[in-house]
């Protein structure tokens, strides 16, 4: 993970599932979505894709 490049020298985050992975964020608030996002379509039972994960946010 070190070779990971931060956003405006801030903490950046991002949540994957699988091998997909949303838009890296630097708000805990965005993080939290990405997480609760990841969790709703794990309880769908859907297996993760680009289609059913947002991306752009944060």
């Amino acid at each position: 993970m070190a070779d990971r490049l931060q956003r405006g020298g801030q903490a950046t985050a991002c949540a994957c599932r699988g091998f997909v992975c949303q838009a890296p964020v630097t708000e805990p608030a965005s993080l939290a979505t990405q997480l609760s996002e990841s969790r709703q379509i794990s309880a769908e039972g859907q297996v993760p894709t680009e289609a059913n994960h947002p991306k752009g946010k944060g």
